[in-house]
């Protein structure tokens, strides 16, 4: 998924070459690794990761932004310089606490948005229109779940769309989030704009 521009993208590309690349003569000590990420997974299905009592970071259990459901809360790993622009890994956060983003809107683009005279079957139509595309089915979602406008809501959204790559396998899926920019909220948007009215 991805919410950067073609050239992030191609960043992103060589980023992951140059970790491949670094990566090949380690190769040796990735079944000690699996094992670890197995365990991992095993205790993540037992139950929703909770933060931390000490709410430090590093020690929260790390999900892919697409593993979460609609209404699920999540903060996102500090950047640095080690972070790829590119991360979809997110820490998932109880609602009930402070957190950056809620997911409001798991949504498929319609086939009818990109007719086949002008974007022939399974081309990719370009990040222009698969990001305007988003923004209108974000935008048509978000009053519904906040049951405010986005006019007068202090909640900004935004998106991650399929790129050209995932395009070509039939990834039609825009997750629409929503947060109050350099701000932590407590407690979940979903209906807040009918309980301040």
């Amino acid at each position: 998924m991805s919410t950067r521009t073609r050239r992030a993208r191609l960043i992103a590309t060589a980023g992951a070459g140059v970790i491949l690349l670094v990566a090949t003569p380690m190769l040796a000590g990735c079944a000690e690794v699996m094992l670890a990420v197995a365990r991992e997974v095993v205790r993540a299905e037992s139950g929703p990761a909770l933060p931390p009592e000490d709410d430090d970071q590093a020690s929260h259990l790390q999900v892919a932004l697409d593993a979460l459901e609609v209404g699920d809360c999540y903060d996102v790993p500090e950047a640095d310089e080690s972070t790829p622009e590119w991360s979809s890994a997110v820490y998932p956060a109880s609602c009930d606490e402070p957190h950056m983003y809620e997911l409001f809107a798991d949504i498929d683009l319609p086939e009818s948005r990109f007719p086949a005279d002008r974007f022939p079957a399974g081309e990719y139509p370009g990040d222009d229109e698969v990001w305007a595309a988003s923004d209108e089915a974000c935008f048509a979602a978000f009053e519904d779940y906040v049951a405010e406008a986005y006019e007068v809501s202090p909640f900004e959204f935004w998106y991650y769309t399929p790129t050209e790559q995932s395009w070509k396998r039939d990834d039609r899926r825009v997750l629409c989030v929503l947060g109050v920019p350099e701000e932590t909220v407590t407690g979940s948007a979903e209906g807040s704009g009918a309980e301040s009215s």
